[in-house]
Formats: C-alpha cells, structure tokens, sequence
C-alpha cells in the first residue's frame, strides 16, 4: 500500500508534472496509552474514563500504533504510531488534531471533518480526508482495546 512515490517521481522527466494519484488508506489504531488532562490540571488514566466525562476546557490524548487493514484482520507490523489530541469547548465538537507517522513519513488531520492539513516525506503537500472512523469497542472499557478505531482515509499525493 505504502509504495515509494517519490522514487516514482524523480524518474519523472523534466516539464512532465506527474498527475496527482489518490490513494485509499485502510489502517487499525491500536490504543497504547490514553489520559484526560481536566481543566483543573487533573490527569485521568484509570480505566474507565467516561465517556460523558469530558467537559469544556479538558483535553484527550491517545496514542496509537498504526496497522494496515482493520481489527479483524491487518498486518502484523506496525506500520506507524499516531497521536491523537481534542480539546474540548463549550459549544460544539472537539478540537481535534492527529499526527500520524507511517513509515518515514507523516500525516497531520484535523478538524470537523477530519481532513489532511499538512504532511512530510510522501506525503508532503499532500489533500484529503477521513472517510470513515468506527470505534471497534469489541472490550470493555475498562480495557484500552474498547479504544481502537478502524480509520479510512482517502489521500491525494502531488
């Protein structure tokens, strides 16, 4: 899935600009670490952290390891990590930014709806967005498992 584009690219000859090629990603977050900074300056990691729990002014960090397919069947190496942080307002959905690496590269994916703001490596000017983000909550939540999250995302390199 993850092809070396830009060897692809310098290949290109001079004058001949490459047309831009989407790709569908298809990739398993795998949740490795979660906390609920409060506005007070509390921080949470006990499991369960309610899900009505967060309120104006706190903000949720999650950090996931990245594997291509979804909970029910991907790779068995990790492709990447991301880091996935909302804050949340008083009015509204969260604030949310996201930065993937995958490989020697990354992608950076915010706002309601999730879409591809910035990249590096291969994905340097890069566009796109999140078409679909499904909690797979096949544990409880007392489990980090109940936080993993099948992630499609359609991106268009340059």
């Amino acid at each position: 899935m993850l092809t070396g584009i830009a060897a692809v690219a310098a290949l290109a000859p001079a004058g001949n600009a490459a047309a831009p090629k989407t790709e569908t990603l298809r990739i398993f977050e795998k949740t490795r670490s979660i906390q609920l900074t409060k506005a007070d300056g509390r921080v949470l990691t006990q499991l369960p952290i309610a899900e009505s729990e967060p309120q104006p002014g706190d903000v949720l960090d999650i950090v996931f390891d990245l594997f291509e397919g979804n909970h029910a069947r991907h790779d068995r190496t990790r492709l990447g990590s991301d880091h996935l942080r909302c804050e949340f307002l008083a009015g509204g959905p969260p604030r949310c930014v996201s930065h993937a690496t995958l490989g020697r590269s990354m992608l950076v994916i915010e706002g309601t709806p999730p879409r591809v703001t910035l990249g590096t490596g291969r994905f340097a000017g890069a566009t796109g967005r999140v078409v679909s983000a499904k909690e797979v909550r096949q544990a409880p939540p007392t489990e980090l498992a109940h936080n993993d999250i099948d992630v499609v995302a359609r991106v268009t390199l340059r």
